[in-house]
């Protein structure tokens, strides 16, 4: 409503069916009449809003209204001529037709047809037999209006005939040239890329009909009420809807509320793909009038999708605020109609980059031997300033739209806004903790410190993520995500800043220790935090952005990583150190968006759920999670220093490395479903297993760069392409309760075996070299991989969860 002027829209509520306000009209001040009348005028609302409210209105308003309505009945005599003569000609030359609009919509939504406002005559022929009428048109002396032929609607080019008559600002001139537009589609199908279905049996079910002294052949009133609603519908998703159509429908609404023998025979006539479109202008005409909606009516409206509806809740009135300033919030609503990619794709390019010019705008109605050298001009220039506006208002529109558009994916979705509030910051805190993890050990090399202390380090940071994870979830259910997640930030950045300038063993190993306790917060966090910003039905979506959005952060940091030492070493400044402690600083960053979301700490069960799972698939599974996490262990935690030392990669090349290797784990999880529907889940997970395995032994064996980077990328693609397989093949099995449990018994598993081979591969590097570490690490991915297929098949004959 904010788009909406105050006094245009006190006159809008002194319209409403259910509670209308009409003495709201009487406090409009004498200067604020002129836009009121300009916009009702524009919007054909200034008669409906005669004979709506004619004792509020002010005397000189009712006078110049009354004049109004006298001038529109002189004109719908002059339509009622022009009709009579066409329908004349139609009929002798034998072309059948039915009026569409109009005169037609009388009595159903309007009382008589000389009190609406009509400015053409629409008619609907069999594409058989629509040229036939444009040229007994023609005979009577109508003429197609020229550039309005690129314009993909439902009719033939406009035909009128051109008096000479110019436009001069008043919409009630009944001199104003009767335009007539014949019909061969009910929809255009291929514009709008949806169809609603049953349209074909308009035809054969038109009858004969009589309004205002004419009698013409119309729409079965059913029909007559669902093409209303399309034309309705088609100007809502171009952005030019005429707030007098959606009055027209709220009045058939609220008058036909009660009449259950149409009611009856429009869901009898109209099947659901046909109601559907009904149902959201009856929504529409509901929100903006307040009209009353049948049973029936009603129960169309409830049926519609969850996003259509979400629509209506949010942007129902996004048609009426673009008179005011423009937006595009229909196209939100048309993607929700559309089936396929392709489809959408289509729309959301039609509406963003609209590619059809506008048609003439100025001495349309002018024959052309009346066009003079200035005329032509006048034409010219005006012409080009509406294709300015145009071009102006698409541009003015085009980033709210952006915005708008994710919000409205958030909301479609089920996702609260505040998810993107902490993805926002999830991005800083992993961006800044890649950064930091690329560079720390190659800093520890630096410094004198062999693979069997990285290892060390390593283990330390494991351990105390390890013995922080049940405190951490305590400290959870006291505090909340917000402040947990916020402050730990604060406290990594602080940690990993003082790993950066100490240099001692012992100094080394308790900050290690240190972050890994805090970096446990947001292992523990993030999850129940997402759950509280998504539903369930939007939770996986909410995921998949987290994942896949980490993935992205990675190859960024990957990249800055790789070249941030550099930046800093050529202003003088200590290149290594300089870029932890730049990364550091993003993490701390990161805190405040999440300080500012209200994720309150989790409210106490009235009685105790079971937790730890008991199904013996689950402790099956985490004996052969803990082998393969053993194997994976032994080289993750090393590949820079493998890079760096064993085959002489520069830091620059070790970023790179790092970057493609995490575009190849995206791809690799986007393709993993289709792999697992291919081949199962189990036998799936065991192919990527040994995928992996291959790709360890390869790595023993690598004597350049480039083979060990393609051998690391190949290796890291085939280990998190069976994440997803994992971690079905986990919670599959389980009840809903006790799936938090499970998370954190595998969480416990993987951290107690990586802390346990980082700890044990330094060692082993030290001693006996990357090629025999690597190898035997190879080989334990391969019995991982046998583990997985004695322990689990079988027990996993589909990837559908649980309920």
């Amino acid at each position: 409503m904010s788009a909406i002027p105050a006094p245009i829209w006190a006159v809008l509520q002194g319209l409403r069916f259910d509670a209308a306000q009409p003495e709201a009209i009487a406090s409009i001040q004498s200067h604020e009449w002129p836009p009121i009348l300009a916009f009702l005028d524009r919007t054909q609302l200034s008669l409906i809003l005669l004979l709506s409210c004619r004792d509020h209105l002010p005397t000189e308003v009712r006078q110049r209204l009354e004049q109004n309505l006298a001038a529109n009945h002189l004109r719908f005599n002059k339509l009622a001529q022009a009709y009579a003569e066409i329908a004349t000609a139609l009929e002798f030359a034998g072309i059948p037709f039915v009026i569409l609009k109009g005169f037609s919509q009388s009595p159903w939504f309007t009382s008589e047809p000389g009190d609406r406002v009509q400015y053409d005559l629409d008619l609907y022929c069999p594409p058989g037999h629509v040229h036939q009428a444009r040229e007994q048109l023609l005979q009577l002396g109508y003429e197609a209006l020229t550039g309005y032929e690129r314009h993909p609607i439902d009719h033939l080019p406009v035909l009128v005939k051109k008096t000479g008559w110019e436009w001069k600002g008043d919409y009630f001139d009944p001199e104003i040239p009767i335009s007539v537009d014949l019909h061969f589609r009910f929809w255009n199908e291929s514009n709008e890329r949806f169809l609603p279905e049953g349209l074909e049996y308009f035809w054969t079910r038109r009858q004969q009909d009589g309004a205002g002294g004419l009698s013409y052949p119309a729409l079965h009133p059913a029909d007559r009420l669902a093409y209303a609603c399309l034309h309705l519908l088609r100007h809502i998703l171009h952005g030019n809807a005429r707030p007098s159509h959606v009055y027209e429908l709220s009045w058939f609404l609220e008058r036909n509320a009660g009449n259950t023998e149409f009611w009856e025979g429009w869901r009898t006539l109209h099947g659901d793909s046909l109601q559907r479109p009904q149902a959201i202008c009856f929504a529409i005409a509901r929100q903006w009038f307040g009209c009353r909606l049948s049973p029936q009516a009603e129960a169309a409206v409830d049926a519609l999708p969850d996003g259509v509806k979400e629509w209506i809740t949010q942007y129902a009135l996004a048609p009426l605020e673009g008179q005011f300033i423009p937006n595009k919030h229909e196209l939100w609503l048309h993607l929700n109609l559309v089936d396929s990619n392709r489809d959408r794709a289509a729309v959301l390019f039609r509406r963003l980059i609209p590619t059809t010019l506008p048609g003439e705008v100025d001495a349309v109605l002018l024959p052309e031997e009346q066009l003079t050298p200035w005329i032509r001009l006048r034409r010219r220039w005006k012409y080009l300033a509406h294709l300015a506006t145009r071009a102006a208002y698409h541009a003015r529109a085009a980033l709210p739209t952006l915005i708008h558009g994710a919000s409205w994916l958030s909301r479609s979705q089920g996702i609260d806004p505040g998810l993107w509030r902490f993805l926002s910051a999830a991005w800083l805190y992993e961006l800044g903790l890649f950064v930091f993890m690329l560079l720390y050990n190659l800093q520890l090399i630096d410094l004198g410190y062999k693979e069997n202390f990285l290892g060390t380090v390593s283990s330390a940071q494991t351990a105390g993520s390890f013995v922080a994870a049940l405190p951490m979830g305590a400290l959870l259910q006291r505090k909340g995500p917000a402040w947990l997640i916020s402050t730990a930030f604060v406290a990594l950045g602080a940690v990993f800043a003082l790993r950066a300038v100490v240099t001692g063993s012992a100094a080394l190993l308790v900050s290690a220790f240190a972050g890994g306790v805090i970096l446990s917060a947001f292992t523990v966090a993030f999850a129940p935090a997402i759950a509280r910003l998504t539903n369930p039905r939007s939770r996986s979506l909410g995921y998949s952005i987290f994942f896949s959005s980490g993935v992205a952060m990675g190859i960024l940091g990957g990249l800055l990583g790789g070249r941030l030492p550099g930046w800093f070493a050529a202003i003088g400044a200590p290149g290594k150190k300089s870029a932890l402690l730049a990364s550091c600083l993003l993490v701390v960053v990161a805190a405040w968006p999440v300080s500012r979301l209200r994720l309150p700490s989790a409210q106490p069960s009235a009685t105790p759920a079971r937790v730890y799972p008991r199904n013996p698939v689950v402790w099956r599974y985490l004996a052969a999670l803990i082998v393969w996490n053993l194997a994976t262990g032994a080289f993750n935690p090393f590949f820079n220093a493998y890079f760096t030392n064993k085959l002489h990669a520069d830091v620059s090349g070790v970023g790179s490395i790092f970057a493609v290797s995490q575009f190849a784990q995206a791809v690799a999880m986007l393709s993993a479903p289709l792999v697992l529907r291919r081949f199962g889940l189990i036998p799936g997970i065991v192919a990527m297993q040994l995928a992996a395995s291959a790709g360890l032994l390869g790595l023993s064996w690598a004597a350049s760069a480039g083979a060990g980077a393609a051998l690391y990328i190949a290796y890291m693609a085939a280990q998190w392409m069976s994440e997803p397989g994992m971690y079905s093949v986990l919670m599959n099995p389980l009840s809903k309760e006790e799936m938090g449990g499970a998370a954190a018994l595998n969480m416990m598993a993987i951290l107690l075996a990586q802390l346990i081979a980082a700890s044990a591969a330094g060692a082993a590097i030290t001693r006996f070299g990357y090629s025999v570490t690597l190898g035997g690490a190879g080989i334990l991915a391969a019995v991982a991989a046998v583990l997985f297929w004695i322990l689990l098949r079988g027990t996993q004959d589909s990837s559908t969860p649980a309920t």
